[in-house]
């Protein structure tokens, strides 16, 4: 990686909101769990109107609510609606804004999401991606990331010296983080 990158060292992602701050968007995953009711319970994707469609309750409203804020209105609506004292618990799957795109040289290119509030490092991503190809030069890689100005930097890494164990440490991902693995020269 290369060190004369200025703020790479100093992640935006320390800085995102927390959990219980972030509001929800349309696309985001949440994961309901319904106490006691498992078939009322699962993963739920909020549709382009920001809603979710839920079997028991309909279509409910929930983008521009934080977590704790959608919790506490979907409790409210089963409770007044269908269930007698329910207990909910609302978990942040996934986000739009949470993903990597992996380029070139792995078995499997392509967008993959950054699960909400885990780290995922270079290495994972590739594995992820099922590896480098047979064409790949791993020791080309660059990760083109956004600054929280706007700029754009990218970050030169050699997987050998990840993957040595030595003082270069892997690397966490951040959101929107471009991986390029380039096609090795003859």
């Amino acid at each position: 990686m290369d060190a004369n990158k200025g703020e790479a060292g100093k992640s935006p992602a320390a800085a995102a909101v927390p959990a219980n701050e972030y509001v929800l968007q349309a696309g985001d995953e949440i994961d309901i769990l319904i106490f006691r009711e498992p078939e009322l319970s699962g993963v739920f994707k909020l549709n382009p109107a920001g809603e979710i469609r839920h079997s028991l309750a309909g279509s409910i409203p929930l983008a521009g609510k934080t977590i704790e804020a959608a919790e506490e209105f979907f409790t409210k609506k089963l409770a007044k609606d269908y269930l007698v004292n329910p207990r909910v618990t609302l978990k942040l799957v996934s986000t739009l804004s949470s993903q990597i795109v992996l380029m070139g040289e792995v078995e499997k290119p392509g967008v993959y999401p950054l699960p909400f509030g885990e780290k995922t490092t270079l290495l994972q991503a590739i594995a992820g991606a099922g590896g480098f190809t047979e064409l790949a030069s791993p020791d080309r890689v660059r990760i083109v990331r956004r600054t929280p100005d706007g700029h754009q930097t990218t970050l030169k890494v050699r997987v050998s010296d990840l993957l040595k164990g030595g003082k270069q440490q892997d690397i966490p991902l951040e959101p929107n983080d471009v991986i390029m693995v380039p096609e090795v020269v003859f």
